[in-house]
């Protein structure tokens, strides 16, 4: 049997919601989908924390698949819950 690494990451929001102010071009990142459930969330604070979670999401998987920082756009990711199968996993 292998035993796999995990890795924990340990993010301060403010700070992620600083770079993006910084960098605006990050918030392309994120999926028309991705945009629009965040919407959905009826709090402003929900709203920044889901985007800010899903750009580090998919920054951080960017990197560890070896691609640029600028596609991580690029990158498609499926959802499945464990229960049931359906796409809110």
């Amino acid at each position: 049997m292998t035993v796999a690494g995990i890795e924990y990451l340990v993010c301060d929001i403010n700070e992620v919601r600083e770079t993006q102010s910084a960098h605006p071009w990050l918030a392309s990142l994120l999926s028309p989908a991705e945009v629009k459930r965040s919407d959905r969330l009826r709090h402003a604070s929900d709203r920044i924390a889901y985007r800010c979670a899903h750009l580090v999401l998919r920054l951080l998987a960017a990197r560890r698949l070896g691609a640029d920082v600028r596609s991580a756009g690029d990158l498609e990711f499926t959802r499945c819950c464990r229960s049931c199968g359906g796409p809110h996993g």
